[in-house]
């Protein structure tokens, strides 16, 4: 990249384009509660959350828009990522702009393509505060079909090689819980497969009872 002097904006979620000719990647933090970008250089103009494209030999980067989270089909055919808590795509190749592709309630985040479908499939998490649901948008047929949901919080969907079904985790929701408190027991997560044919899921596993029964994070692309 060509930028110059220390402006202090972040950059993050590089990956490479299916050809291996571009790398996409996000410019700048993620708002406040407020909806602030960090601007620590003071720009009067103020920051901005922005994702770009750049060839990987080098040279101009090309701006796709305001936005965080791009992830590319398997097909490189297109450029998926979240503006305003929404789902919006970017067809490559061509000069045609991002377009919002369908509308949820709640925030979006989580995308992933189906690897077995090129630009055919995208799986995304709807996050609805004390609750969320793993979903699946199909581009032929233009809808959307949520994974078993209930009033749990489903996450980190990750597809079977073969595009076929969809693994995801799933934790309780539990009311009166301190931020500032160790959390070493709850209600027991679990792990759910979906069947996108039909939209159902069952669990294969689920934590034991007591210490380790609540899900913790780790340092990595996938939970």
């Amino acid at each position: 990249t060509n930028y110059h002097g220390d402006s202090g904006q972040e950059i993050t979620s590089l990956s490479f384009s299916p050809d291996g000719k571009n790398i996409v990647y996000v410019r700048g933090a993620a708002a406040n509660r407020r909806g602030e970008i960090p601007n620590p250089a003071l720009f009067p103009e103020g920051a901005k959350q922005e994702i770009w494209i750049v060839p990987a030999s080098g040279g101009k980067a090309m701006l796709v828009g305001n936005g965080r989270s791009p992830v590319y089909s398997p097909d490189g055919k297109m450029l998926a990522f979240v503006r305003g808590g929404q789902v919006w795509i970017k067809e490559t190749g061509t000069d045609a702009p991002a377009r919002q592709q369908f509308t949820i309630r709640g925030s979006a985040g989580n995308l992933c393509w189906n690897p077995a479908m090129g630009s055919g499939q995208l799986a995304f998490v709807s996050s609805r505060g004390d609750h969320s649901f793993v979903g699946v948008y199909d581009f032929s047929r233009e809808n959307i079909t949520y994974m078993q949901p209930g009033l749990d919080k489903d996450n980190y969907p990750a597809w079977s090689p073969d595009g076929k079904s969809l693994a995801f985790l799933r934790m309780h929701h539990q009311r009166n819980d301190l931020m500032f408190e160790a959390h070493r027991e709850g209600l027991p997560f679990s792990l759910w497969v979906a069947d996108i044919a039909l939209g159902t899921a069952q669990q294969i596993w689920e934590a034991n009872k007591g210490y380790g029964s609540v899900f913790k994070n780790i340092t990595a692309d996938n939970q």
